[in-house]
């Protein structure tokens, strides 16, 4: 067992390094079908797609490959040094975060939302196309994919985006870049709290930090994809920080913290409701917490005004390409992105989800940690939604990993990591409109539309079946080992 431990942590550190390699690689190409235009008349080699995608698959592949043989290596009884795992996170994040963004072109929708914003006008209201049609700068270069869709993001994001807008001054580089420079902080901030959070057990310090910090399919989706979802993920754990101690003054500062969370996207609001859920015997912090979490949100949403609201709220409606209801479509009598047939199995399918996990992990434990509220019920409610919702995108799980990495070891991390590695390849090369030959559009075709939300199917079933197993046998059907020391109810691999 120790020498399989030792083999998969040299594996997973040499997949860590070429991971992050390709990826940086991939951005320095310059404008490709993974890295979106940013700035007319940019220098750049302009690689050919094939090798694009190629390289992007490849640091995708690797990644995944990393962070499951992380895991296994810790459930091996490897223990390195917890601040090798936070200084090479920080090396990757630092040396990715200057670099283009690259595998999405939110980021650049975002940058159009901020320029909106900082020119007086409302994102929720005005379109980006509008914008493009005005011939501003940064309307120019608005991808074509939502150039007619108003933004969909919550107020505290809007801010950030006009913020960045504010310092770019016109420029969408700029602007995409001080946007990438706030993930990236934010990705580095939420490492850092989950650190604080599990406190000074080295196992433990690992462990989060290689579900987050050392995560490259968290650190291509959010760091070099420059998503909003990472500042969600960073208020979530600094008001599972001040949980710990639960009492009026940090129950009001973590309902303030949640409700800012759920003001930059609305799914966070499951995960507060988890957290409310876990402080339910401390009614002080209970109260405290709604009362401010209410007051954040209602002002954010008071000063964007009902357009927010009305946007926000309509994007439940929305249907991704690897949508895993798609495979029962017919059955659901539901046609192309219609999403009548979906929507009447993804709650109730994502409320029994919800309700298995919940039961399974809290069969195992009452609490993550000593002095900290358990993450179970926050982790279930996100488990349940990402698994089912039609609407499927990588930089969502954002919301899942670092719960995922607060609570003990499980047979659950391999199939989140796989999942998401799934869900990542489903969106490369990630300029939605760049021009490809026929051999690409092939492939792409048949893995993104068709195979991926079978995959997914895949993940969601044996996902399901483990949780039940656990339900039957809490322990995993394993006996401990002296590798679990300070991992608190954890069966071995």
């Amino acid at each position: 067992m120790a020498v399989m431990g030792r083999f998969a942590g040299i594996t997973a550190i040499v997949a860590f390094v070429a991971s992050t390699g390709l990826m940086v690689v991939v951005c320095l190409l310059g404008p490709s079908a993974a890295v979106p235009l940013v700035a007319h008349g940019h220098p750049g080699a302009r690689p050919d797609v094939l090798t694009v995608t190629a390289l992007t698959w490849a640091a995708i592949t690797t990644g995944g490959m990393a962070t499951g043989l992380g895991v296994i290596a810790l459930a091996r009884g490897r223990r390195p040094r917890p601040w090798m795992f936070y200084a090479g996170g920080l090396v990757a994040v630092v040396v990715l975060a200057v670099v283009p963004v690259a595998g999405s072109t939110d980021a650049l929708d975002y940058a159009v939302y901020g320029r909106i914003a900082a020119l007086g006008n409302s994102p929720w209201v005005m379109t980006p196309g509008q914008l493009f049609h005005m011939g501003d700068p940064v309307g120019l270069l608005a991808p074509t994919t939502w150039r007619h869709t108003t933004a969909a993001y919550g107020p505290a994001a809007i801010g950030v985006f006009w913020f960045a807008s504010f310092i770019g001054t016109g420029s969408m580089a700029v602007t995409v870049s001080v946007i990438k420079v706030v993930s990236a902080v934010s990705f580095l901030l939420t490492g850092y709290l989950l650190d604080r959070v599990v406190g000074p057990a080295d196992v433990r310090r690992a462990r989060v930090h290689l579900l987050w910090t050392c995560n490259p399919l968290m650190i291509w989706s959010v760091v070099v994809g420059a998503h909003a979802d990472v500042m969600g993920a960073a208020l979530t754990v600094a008001a599972i920080l001040c949980l710990r101690r639960p009492g009026l003054v940090r129950g009001g500062a973590a309902g303030a913290l949640m409700g800012a969370a759920i003001a930059v996207k609305a799914p966070f609001l499951l995960i507060a409701a988890g957290l409310l859920w876990a402080v339910r015997r401390s009614p002080r912090a209970a109260g405290a917490g709604i009362a401010t979490g209410a007051c954040v949100l209602g002002s954010a949403y008071w000063l964007a005004g009902g357009a927010a609201v009305r946007a926000v709220a309509g994007k439940h409606a929305n249907v991704s390409s690897i949508n895993p209801w798609k495979p029962f479509s017919t059955w659901l009598h539901t046609a192309g992105e219609a999403t009548t047939g979906y929507e009447l199995v993804a709650m109730p399918a994502a409320l029994l989800v919800a309700a298995l996990a919940w039961w399974s992990l809290s069969r195992r434990t009452d609490a993550v940690l000593p002095l900290t509220p358990s993450v179970v019920p926050a982790f279930a409610l996100g488990l349940g939604w990402l698994l089912t919702a039609p609407m499927q995108h990588p930089w969502y799980d954002a919301m899942l990993f670092p719960l995922l990495a607060l609570l003990p070891r499980t047979r659950l991390d391999l199939l989140v990591i796989a999942r998401c590695t799934v869900s990542c390849l489903a969106y490369v090369p990630g300029v939605p409109t760049a021009p490809g030959t026929d051999r690409l559009n092939h492939l792409v075709r048949l893995y993104g539309p068709w195979l991926a939300p079978r995959l997914l199917d895949m993940s969601i079933a044996a996902i399901i079946v483990t949780l039940a197993w656990n339900v039957r046998r809490p322990d995993g059907g394993r006996p401990r080992h002296s590798s679990d020391k300070g991992l608190q109810a954890t069966p071995t691999w």
